[in-house]
């Protein structure tokens, strides 16, 4: 008899670190691959640089597309398989209402986003009732600052390609959003790093929730949970749960080796993960003079500061040939300037 196990999140929330954890832990050397449509090899170790994507799961993403690799596993010959099911990428949902995403506007946003949502539900509905067990991965919206840092590579957000980097994956985002803005920025020659972190603290929305609603599918069948915190934190006792939920046992040969490749995902985990934590005590600090050493901050994070500064305290800061942040919570102080932009009060 076959066992499919589905792991279903909107968002890049480690599914595809449980999704090689189900199959490694039960001792599985090779899984079968839908879109190859053949068994291949398991990797030892998963995580490279920025995330678990050395394993090559299945990856349905959309209603269409899970009913296909569910069906397909069901006429497969018994063993165990296993889908990472994900949210319809919007350019497909766009295809199918005939917009143009190189000339959208904010009410065609909308249509996108609330048929994502009734396509997302209509395969949470079809995962859970053509499923031995289904896992679900919430990201809590006191963490929500974390989905604002993807680093899944796999796709484009409006292009049916991987992505060669996580700036190529901002370009488009910027010129899909924001190329009114992108281009009076550019007439007036300012492109400089410090110019396209000011425009872009103005443009982006870190804190938006309005995509909460996608999460909100039928709870009321079958299913294990996994707030993202406790798998960034406590994923030792959150994947024995749910290996235990799925009926799977631990091969104890195996077990010691999984936690070490655990603890070297955790580690890809951090640097974001504290900055989500600690974001607001780095803006407090940097407004009260307070001496507070500042991690090696990344471009976006930069940006998100920038971005609090201006929305949240109507401040802003004199970076003009500022190319990267400095250590110091103290030294952007003494750059603090009153904010001059024209800004708006919604989804800071």
């Amino acid at each position: 008899m076959n066992k499919i196990i589905g792991i279903v999140s909107s968002q890049s929330l480690g599914g595809t670190f449980l999704d090689w954890s189900l199959h490694f832990l039960s001792g599985q050397t090779q899984y079968y691959h839908a879109m190859l449509k053949q068994w291949i090899p398991l990797s030892n170790d998963p995580v490279n640089r920025s995330n678990a994507h050395g394993h090559k799961k299945n990856h349905p993403c959309g209603y269409q597309y899970a009913k296909e690799t569910i069906d397909l596993f069901k006429q497969s010959q018994p063993a165990l398989y296993s889908y990472y099911a994900g949210l319809i990428t919007p350019d497909l949902i766009a295809a199918d209402l005939d917009i143009n995403v190189k000339s959208l506007v904010d009410h065609q946003w909308e249509e996108i986003v609330t048929a994502q949502t009734k396509n997302f539900q209509a395969q949470w509905q079809y995962c859970c009732e053509n499923s031995n067990a289904v896992i679900f991965i919430s990201l809590p919206t006191h963490a929500w600052l974390y989905k604002f840092f993807n680093r899944n590579l796999d796709r484009m957000l409006f292009e049916n390609r991987p992505a060669s980097s996580q700036d190529e994956i901002w370009q488009q985002f910027d010129e899909v959003f924001f190329a009114n803005s992108k281009k009076i920025w550019d007439h007036n020659q300012l492109t400089e790093i410090w110019d396209r972190r000011e425009r872009m603290a103005l443009c982006w929305r870190p804190f938006d929730l309005r995509y909460t609603q996608i999460d909100q599918v039928d709870f009321s069948k079958s299913h294990f949970k996994i707030d993202s915190t406790d798998l960034w934190h406590n994923g030792v006792d959150v994947v024995k749960e749910m290996m235990s939920f799925c009926g799977l046992e631990i091969s104890p040969s195996r077990f010691q080796s999984w936690q070490d490749v655990y603890r070297n995902w955790q580690l890809i985990q951090k640097p974001i993960v504290d900055f989500v934590y600690n974001h607001r005590d780095i803006i407090d600090a940097i407004i009260t003079n307070k001496d507070y050493a500042l991690p090696d901050l990344t471009f976006e994070q930069e940006v998100v500061i920038q971005h609090c500064l201006i929305y949240q305290h109507n401040l802003n800061l004199k970076t003009w040939q500022l190319r990267k942040f400095p250590t110091n919570a103290q030294d952007l102080h003494t750059l603090l300037e009153p904010n001059i932009h024209p800004i708006t009060n919604g989804y800071q």
